[in-house]
């Protein structure tokens, strides 16, 4: 169990390493001002959301679970967000965030692995279904990081003790320490989570940066960007 929970955590650094080597190109490329990557990162987010998280997630756990989380998820980021706002520096909230989110949101995906990591067929499907997962949110954590000029080895760094975490929680998870319930409404969290930061930090508060053509255009590559990552995944 153990090698294959590090196996595992191994190709989820990967494959949100390889998502940040996606971001990369795809920002010296098009090399636009940082309002209109927040807003491509926003319409990415709420459009990975809307078509692949909450689709999956409503048909894997419990619907009243996981509205629950989707609140208590909104709730905490009103809170987070009004504690960064007096303790950092305000440039900084949507990575921390963001990050925060994501982080969040491997919890229930990692336990779920462990108490299936006996059955190979299941294992399989769940470490196929993570690596794919998972590149779009190191695109999407990339692209943020770039907006805001941070230096890229950070997000590295944070990657690794996100495997490394992820790791645990897989070895917890074959214990059945966490019940189904629990299980969805960490799911619910994340997903509130990341909802609330994608249309409030990233789209909403960055409309006004630019003219409302051009925000729209922005906030469309991102959705477009998105629809493309679902149809080559």
């Amino acid at each position: 169990m153990g090698i294959t929970a590090i196996i595992i955590g191994g190709f989820l650094f990967l494959s949100v390493s390889l998502g940040t080597a996606l971001a990369l190109m795809f920002s010296r490329l098009l090399k636009i001002q940082n309002s209109g990557i927040f807003l491509i990162c926003g319409g990415f987010l709420v459009s990975l959301l809307f078509i692949d998280i909450l689709p999956s997630s409503f048909k894997e756990y419990e619907h009243v679970g996981l509205m629950l989380g989707l609140i208590l998820g909104y709730i905490i980021f009103l809170i987070i967000h009004q504690l960064l706002e007096n303790s950092s520096p305000k440039q900084n909230n949507s990575v921390h965030l963001l990050a925060l989110a994501m982080f969040i949101h491997t919890i229930p995906i990692s336990i779920t692995i462990g108490t299936v990591i006996h059955d190979s067929i299941l294992t399989s499907a769940f470490i196929t279904a993570t690596i794919l997962h998972h590149i779009p949110e190191g695109f999407a954590l990339t692209l943020v990081m770039v907006a805001k000029g941070k230096k890229i080895f950070k997000l590295y760094l944070y990657f690794f003790v996100c495997s490394i975490i992820f790791i645990g929680f897989m070895m917890l998870g074959q214990f059945n320490l966490f019940s189904i319930r629990l299980n969805t409404i960490l799911m619910g969290i994340s997903i509130g989570l990341i909802a609330s930061t994608s249309i409030k930090e990233f789209i909403i508060n960055r409309m006004d940066d630019l003219p409302i053509k051009q925000s729209i255009t922005y906030t469309t590559i991102g959705i477009g960007v998105s629809l493309l990552f679902q149809l080559l995944l």
